[in-house]
């Protein structure tokens, strides 16, 4: 499986069935117009953007968020869009069809006993796949521009 040209992701995230390429640095002013996304402001400082049911990645069914932050230092524009995933199987299963779909083998980077993700660098972007540990472990999807 090769990587679609339209889901390019120095350009942003390419939501498959939506046909829709929700592009790096979109401000949160005009984050809605990219496939109505659910909007949850949290605080003055963080605002999530919510797709539900998107597919990404040559089929992969997730909600994906996106934190648009408010501080000295971010200007709430997208750079950093992330899910929680089901269970471990669930990571390993996504980790395979990555290393497929990205034409590139994984990274391992172990944190502790309880925390390692998997890591794929692919068009200036880093994509992981992991378990982390607050109070209990969890299971994530991170895309980072």
């Amino acid at each position: 499986m090769q990587v679609a040209t339209n889901n390019r992701l120095d350009k942003g995230l390419y939501f498959e069935n939506l046909d829709l390429l929700i592009p790096w640095n979109t401000s949160l002013r005009a984050i809605s117009k990219f496939g109505h996304p659910q909007i949850l402001r949290h605080s003055k400082q963080r605002t999530d953007a919510i797709w539900k049911d998107v597919i990404i990645f040559g089929g992969h069914k997730l909600d994906i968020k996106a934190m648009f932050w408010r501080t000295l230092f971010f200007d709430r524009r997208l750079r950093h869009l992330y899910t929680y995933l089901s269970s471990l199987e669930t990571v390993e299963q996504l980790k395979s069809h990555l290393d497929n779909y990205f034409g590139v083998t994984h990274k391992k980077k172990t944190i502790s006993d309880y925390e390692f993700y998997y890591e794929w660098t692919v068009d200036k972007c880093k994509v992981k796949v992991g378990q982390g540990d607050r109070s209990g472990s969890y299971y994530y999807l991170t895309i980072d521009k």
